[in-house]
């Protein structure tokens, strides 16, 4: 059978494989032939054989997908072709490294330069992908972007990956707090810290895996706090590792920040617990209130408050029946709403409508 549309997935192998592999999942359920026109690293002269290799498949090519973080491709493909082009911009750069991260200061010339990022691959594109509305607001706000360039596909996770365990009915001598992350301001290691400082009397333990740009200022602080009643496992770990870490514990952790970019994501963390029926504590954000009812889906608490989120974890610590009710109805509602046959619709229906 002749394919309606021939889509390309042009760019680097990039990050955040879940969100990719569902993404392309998405493209291959339509009567497309899929095209990788693909690098596996990012530099000069990789971007120079990228460009080649586009050039020479563009005339048999009706649509262009770009996965995140596919800024700069998005905008050299706009000098190559007027072919529709879709772009999974994720998150803003200019939001991560000057709002959050504070990698640049706002009218730097890198800060500059990460707005233009934004701001000119969202105007390459006839389609700009983003993780919740909260961002839409964002991207159309900041960068004046029509907001019917822009559409919210949630984060999911891979089913063979991430998924429940049933386990026995026992009372257990301890609650294990896990969370996984790479360190950023957005996760509020601190306001995590603090908290377990907080219960340092109580039969809670923590576990925080992960390392990143703020771990040597929170290893002080752990330090300094003397927090024999958490461990920190400083290193990178592969997916179905993070399934497993999550499976051996009692409550996961979201995000605490007190950035813009913690009021607008929600991140992956948040889906994978979902997914293998967890029940989750996490910042009162106005992204989390898009999708999740607090003390059903899971625990709101305050932003960037450690005694609240402190209260919280005794709650669900001192309280089996309320952390089954919000592990069950967070995974039934993963289940219904967030699964990635659901999330993309809204992209299916546009490359159906596109190939008409």
């Amino acid at each position: 059978m002749t394919p309606f549309l021939t889509i390309c997935i042009l760019g680097f192998t990039g990050k955040n494989p879940s969100r990719k592999t569902i993404l392309n999942q998405g493209l291959k359920t339509h009567d497309a032939e899929i095209i990788s026109c693909e690098m596996p690293k990012k530099d000069f002269f990789s971007y120079i054989h990228l460009i080649f290799k586009f050039i020479k498949l563009k005339k048999k090519i009706d649509l262009i997908f770009i996965h995140f973080p596919g800024y700069q491709v998005a905008i050299l493909a706009r000098c190559f072709t007027w072919k529709p082009i879709i772009l999974d911009a994720f998150t803003s750069v200019y939001l991560s490294g000057v709002e959050d991260r504070k990698n640049a200061r706002k009218y730097s010339f890198r800060g500059l330069y990460y707005y233009l990022l934004d701001y000119l691959s969202c105007k390459a594109c006839n389609l700009i992908l983003l993780d919740t509305h909260a961002q839409i607001d964002y991207f159309s706000s900041q960068f004046m972007i029509p907001k019917h360039k822009l559409k919210c596909i949630y984060l999911s996770t891979l089913p063979h990956i991430f998924y429940p365990i049933k386990k026995k009915n026992h009372i257990i001598p301890h609650t294990l707090v896990q969370f996984h992350g790479s360190y950023i301001p957005l996760h509020g290691i601190d306001v995590i810290l603090r908290s377990a400082f907080l219960l340092k009397d109580e039969n809670i333990f923590f576990v925080l895996i992960g390392r990143g740009q703020t771990f040597p200022e929170m290893l002080k602080l752990y330090s300094d706090l003397k927090l024999s009643n958490t461990f920190l496992l400083p290193r990178k770990i592969k997916i179905e590792a993070i399934h497993a870490c999550l499976l051996q514990s009692d409550i996961s952790l979201g995000i605490f920040g007190n950035s813009l970019k913690s009021e607008i994501v929600i991140p992956n963390k948040v889906y994978e617990a979902l997914a293998t029926q967890k029940p989750i504590i996490s910042s009162d954000t106005q992204a989390m209130r898009e999708l999740f009812v607090d003390r059903k889906h899971m625990l709101f608490c305050k932003k960037g408050d450690p005694q609240d989120l402190a209260e919280k974890i005794l709650l669900l610590h001192k309280n089996a029946d309320l952390r089954k009710y919000i592990s069950d109805q967070g995974y039934q509602f993963f289940q219904k709403k967030l699964i990635p046959q659901k999330v993309l619709m809204p992209l299916q229906k546009y490359i159906t409508d596109h190939s008409k």
